[in-house]
């Protein structure tokens, strides 16, 4: 029996598609992580590309990328799936997506995250390792600082 899941993951290009972006994050940052809504919603959004995960053509997770060209590098970010899709493979499927699509192009530049701290083994079978070992909080949560060489 194949219990593979069928994924579709896109980049999003519609105000709809946005909406389901605000829709994940506001529930896994603001609801379950009680981040506040002025924290989490941080006017940064328009000059990101975010993009998103669906399972039977219901969006459970997306993502932020911020690109540098001038450093090379992008700034990964506000990773959220669904708690009811967490630990079924969406957000490494996600995520590795993500760095596969960046390869293609952008091989050299460097892919930057902040972790939070429960999350770090996670994107270190990714690829990604830990730069700086002190931990920071952000909206109260400690984190990791973590890059990737493509």
């Amino acid at each position: 029996m194949n219990n593979s899941v069928n994924y579709q993951i896109k980049e999003v290009v519609s105000a709809k598609e946005m909406i389901s972006c605000f829709e994940i994050r506001a529930k896994v940052f603001i609801e379950e992580e009680k981040v506040s809504p002025e924290e989490e919603i941080d006017g940064r959004d328009q000059d990101a590309r975010h993009f998103l995960i669906y399972k039977d053509n219901k969006a459970i997770g997306t993502l932020r990328l911020f690109t540098d060209s001038k450093t090379e590098s992008f700034h990964l970010g506000r990773v959220a799936v669904l708690k009811e899709e967490r630990g079924k493979e969406a957000g490494y499927q996600l995520v590795s997506f993500l760095l596969d699509y960046l390869r293609r192009d952008y091989h050299g530049y460097t892919v930057f995250l902040e972790s939070q701290t429960h999350a770090v083994g996670f994107y270190e079978k990714l690829g990604f390792e830990v730069t700086d070992h002190n931990f920071f909080l952000d909206a109260g949560i400690p984190h990791l600082k973590m890059a990737l060489k493509l």
